[in-house]
């Protein structure tokens, strides 16, 4: 039997490889650029304000610190247990620390008692189990 074109289907498997590399190169570098910053937590101190979504509760105010609490391996975190209480949360946090998509808040430990989502420069959401916001922290 004589085939015109013996070698097509190694050429083509071969050109197929090159294009999955070459993609999946030009992929990952996209990845790497687009990465997130991690803010300083002096670029986020100061005086803040924690809202419902609904315009329900009272607005109320939190402090973030630059003071690093050694134990938590992040920095002072001050609010009223009563600002926190509508949060639900199953302890009071002490201390916060950046994150390159948001914020953690942590107890006396330093294990995460909250995740804020980083939704807009400077604009912090606590989201319920469906993805949407319930409370808001913005600077004040």
């Amino acid at each position: 039997m004589i085939t015109l074109f013996p070698s097509t289907p190694l050429r083509a498997l071969r050109r197929i490889a090159l294009t999955g590399a070459v993609m999946s190169l030009l992929l990952c570098s996209n990845t790497f650029a687009s990465s997130l910053p991690l803010l300083a937590p002096s670029a986020l101190k100061g005086h803040w304000q924690l809202t419902d979504t609904e315009g329900k509760i009272a607005a109320c105010d939190v402090e973030l610190s630059d003071e690093r609490i050694e134990s938590t391996n992040a920095y002072r975190f001050t609010a009223s247990s009563q600002c926190l209480q509508p949060l639900a949360l199953t302890e009071l946090p002490v201390a916060w620390r950046p994150t390159p998509d948001g914020m953690t808040l942590t107890n006396a430990d330093g294990s995460r008692v909250a995740f804020l989502a980083l939704t807009a420069p400077k604009r912090y959401e606590v989201m319920n189990h469906g993805g949407k916001p319930r409370f808001v922290l913005t600077p004040r």
